[in-house]
């Protein structure tokens, strides 16, 4: 499952063109958009850019469970993981593409794994979508919040995050630049212990590049100018 996150990078600076397709605050993407708009095509360093960061983030949970007759102890283990990669466009935009995953080193149970994924910082910027596919995609839902901050990305099975083939979604937004001070969500599944929620840190939102000083002096002394003209009348 490993080898996936490793060639991740490698996967998008090879991809090509995508028509995007906007994701509005409050809406959810139909399964006819994977296969009608949004695959990448050809050659795009619009969408796609240059690459300035990369990482992974992930959440394990663990349980213990009946076995041969006794309590084995971490019977169950699952991973929750989010690859991504950050590219920046010659035409000032910030692109965010994730890789979802999830790892089962369990030894026992057949429904273990993630399906539901969720990753916030998007309020006040727009967002198209694209993807990066090498097989007849998974198709989950995408969806935004209706502030438009969180978006939720949700599997049929929670298995069809451990294939090692590449599904990678592509956000791209109206932002300058990018911090890592996102936050997430994972929801994993183990069994018939149901599902547990964690959440993540350290992952890339978009973000506004910080006027300089000198910027910020102005904007002062027009407010107190502003401030003094009241006064007097």
């Amino acid at each position: 499952m490993f080898l996936k996150s490793l060639v991740f990078s490698g996967a998008l600076l090879a991809a090509g063109a995508a028509q995007a397709v906007p994701l509005l605050p409050g809406t959810t993407l139909d399964q006819l958009a994977y296969f009608d708009t949004g695959k990448v095509v050809a050659g795009d360093p619009d969408f796609l850019g240059t690459q300035v960061a990369s990482g992974s983030v992930s959440a394990t949970e663990q349980r213990d469970g009946f076995s041969g007759g006794g309590v084995v102890d971490d019977l169950y283990t699952v991973t929750g993981q989010i690859n991504f990669a950050v590219f920046e466009t010659s035409s000032g935009h910030t692109t965010f593409g994730y890789d979802f995953r999830s790892i089962d080193d369990s030894l026992a149970g057949l429904l273990n794994g993630a399906r539901v994924f969720s990753v916030s910082g998007f309020a006040g910027f727009e967002v198209d979508v694209g993807w990066i596919l090498d097989f007849d995609p998974y198709v989950p839902l995408i969806e935004r919040s209706a502030d438009g901050d969180t978006i939720t990305v949700t599997y049929l099975d929670p298995r069809d995050t451990q294939s090692d083939l590449i599904e990678t979604i592509l956000f791209k937004t109206d932002a300058d630049t990018f911090d890592l001070m996102g936050e997430g969500e994972v929801v994993i599944e183990i069994d018939s212990f149901g599902d547990t929620t964690r959440s993540l840190s350290g992952l890339p939102q978009p973000a506004v590049i910080p006027l300089p000083m000198s910027g910020l002096l102005l904007l002062c002394a027009l407010g107190g100018l502003g401030l003094s003209r009241r006064r007097a009348a």
